[in-house]
């Protein structure tokens, strides 16, 4: 082919991490996920309506208040971190596929698009597609030093074809 295109099916290599949610629901990861946030906005709440019996007013108007409040929040914060927290990382040849707690949950699918650069931080790995940056926390992928190296070759692919079509 003149193309320089390869008539054999690109290998396509899927790493996760420990907090993919596997065959979840949405409803399911969500719920297991409000936990903890639900409990943070929850302590004010509870430590208001504590004062107030104290005191010896009635906490019902602010229980009812604070409730939806907490709950808004929580919840907001919820699926904000699952759409944020990459759990799997897809990468075929130069192009690399990272998709959310959220996204594996909802079996929604990103579009490839190609890597701009990776950076070890202490924390993790800092991965640049386009516009947008993704950490790999550290904790999250036991495999990281795997992951790392296949998305520095993926990177490495894009740079060649852009110097190639650049010096053409």
């Amino acid at each position: 082919m003149d193309s320089g295109e390869s008539t054999h099916p690109v290998q396509e290599q899927v790493h996760l991490s420990v907090l993919h949610p596997g065959h979840r629901s949405v409803a399911a990861l969500f719920g297991a996920e409000l936990v903890r946030p639900l409990a943070a906005c929850m302590l004010p709440v509870m430590l208001g309506a504590l004062s107030f019996m104290l005191v010896g007013r009635d906490p019902l108007g602010w229980l009812t208040t604070g409730f939806p409040i907490a709950m808004a929040l929580a919840s907001s914060w919820t699926v904000f971190q699952l759409r944020r927290r990459v759990v799997e990382v897809r990468i075929r040849e130069e192009a690399v596929r990272l998709r959310s707690a959220w996204q594996v949950a909802s079996n929604q699918r990103d579009e490839w698009v190609s890597l701009l650069d990776v950076r070890r931080e202490p924390s993790g790995l800092l991965v640049t597609l386009g516009h947008d940056s993704r950490w790999l926390i550290v904790q999250d992928w036991p495999d990281l030093a795997r992951v790392e190296k296949s998305l520095l070759l993926s990177a490495e692919a894009f740079r060649r074809r852009v110097q190639s079509s650049l010096a053409s």
